[in-house]
């Protein structure tokens, strides 16, 4: 009872600290209207490009290898859903790794008294990126929801966020290792621009791929859980081993990303020394 007190009493501290992190984003990001909203526009272009090819692959009546056309807004709107989580929370905290490693940020990070992976990968929240992309994700959302005849009910629902939540802890976990090597290797970053370029391939339904590929997406690195099998789940296409997966991988993946994190910490020097 005593560690469940203690435990809680952690949860609220850093939920609390969090609070504190959006706060002070949404402060400094609002001192600046002009970059915010310009922001906002240049995100509401790719969106614009992204909606283009969903309307003409719907347009087309093209099976998708068993899924009907219209379905692919179901991934489209799923897949900017999990854009909006990644671009808002995880991306920049990701990308400025390599510069709190070179420039000394990191050796200020660890004298604060708060988890480092806590103050280094969540840190900062982009609300420019993320605006559009919700908005845009739950209407197309809810059209390809009409368009497929998808049955609205508890199951339904509470299954596609659950496999949401399951993809934003695939997220954090797949794409932060990649940016973890920039602390014991110079050119880390290159791998992390990899699987930034990866991330597009989770737009499209994962069964427009070949078999290898499918595997890799799934079981390897796994960027098809990310919102491929939230839409799965919604048109029972999911099948049985996909969806204890979808809640295993989440678990087994930051675990790993964990044990990654602990290990090269410790090998860590200061940027000073």
């Amino acid at each position: 009872m005593e560690k469940l007190k203690k435990a809680l009493k952690t949860l609220k501290r850093y939920g609390f600290i969090y609070l504190i992190f959006i706060k002070n984003c949404l402060i400094r990001q609002m001192e600046y209207p002009a970059n915010f909203f310009l922001s906002m526009l240049l995100e509401c272009c790719f969106l614009g490009a992204k909606l283009v090819y969903t309307f003409l692959i719907s347009n087309t009546n093209v099976n998708l290898n068993g899924l009907p056309s219209d379905s692919i807004f179901i991934f489209t709107g799923s897949f900017l859903l999990m854009t909006g989580f990644y671009m808002a929370f995880f991306y920049f905290n990701f990308s400025n790794i390599k510069e709190y490693v070179t420039d000394g940020s990191l050796d200020i990070f660890i004298t604060k008294p708060v988890s480092l992976q806590f103050m280094t990968t969540l840190r900062y929240v982009d609300f420019s990126t993320m605006i559009p992309n919700f908005i845009g994700g739950i209407i197309i959302l809810v059209v390809g929801w009409q368009k497929s005849g998808v049955e609205v009910s508890f199951v339904k629902v509470a299954g596609y966020i659950g496999y949401l939540i399951s993809g934003v802890v695939i997220t954090y976990s797949v794409m932060l290792a990649p940016q973890l090597l920039n602390f014991i290797i110079i050119k880390g970053y290159a791998l992390g621009e990899i699987a930034d370029a990866l991330w597009d391939s989770n737009s499209m339904p994962m069964s427009i791929y070949s078999k290898p590929i499918k595997i890799i997406g799934t079981y390897v690195f796994p960027l098809f859980i990310l919102s491929n099998f939230s839409s799965l789940f919604v048109l029972d296409k999911l099948g049985a081993v996909n969806i204890i997966w979808g809640i295993a991988a989440p678990v087994l993946f930051f675990f790993l990303v964990r044990l990654l994190w602990k290990n090269i910490i410790k090998k860590y020097s200061s940027a000073s020394s």
